[in-house]
């Protein structure tokens, strides 16, 4: 009886599992002109961040348009010294920790949707141009630099 149980219990724990990564790339993006999308991140990359909305709706945003990078707020109450230090040109990378980093996002990649093998990674150089690499569990939000709002 047991044997049969087997597969079933699989099946689900695997679900989850698939359901799980899917949430781990949500964000919502915030664009220069105020208006909000959410989805999936999906990938950015030659001047285009694609957010997968739904099944049938890929989005390809061109990165200029974006102003933040959303993944744990909804892009709203964010924080005034947040804001204060967005205002300036460089991307501003807040990770999960509390830290932050000033630089620029110059990718993402891997992870489902992406076309890429391996994990998703945030690729995000610094101020001083050393290259960082970051799980999508470290990052919390990234202004895109000259925050408007």
């Amino acid at each position: 009886m047991y044997l049969r149980l087997i597969p079933t219990v699989l099946a689900f724990v695997l679900s989850i599992a698939a359901v799980s990564a899917q949430e781990q790339d949500r964000a919502t993006i915030q664009l220069r002109d105020g208006s909000k999308v959410e989805g999936r991140i999906e990938a950015l990359g030659q001047g285009n961040l694609f957010l997968r909305v739904s099944l049938a709706d890929q989005r390809r945003i061109p990165i200029g348009n974006v102003a933040l990078i959303d993944r744990k707020g909804g892009a709203s109450g964010l924080p005034d010294t947040e804001v204060r230090e967005a205002r300036n040109t460089e991307h501003l990378l807040l990770l999960t920790s509390g830290s932050s980093v000033k630089g620029q996002l110059v990718q993402i990649r891997g992870g489902e949707g992406s076309g890429d093998e391996g994990p998703r990674t945030y690729i995000f150089r610094t101020s001083s141009g050393e290259e960082r690499n970051y799980p999508p569990d470290q990052v919390a939000r990234i202004y895109m630099g000259s925050y408007p709002f």
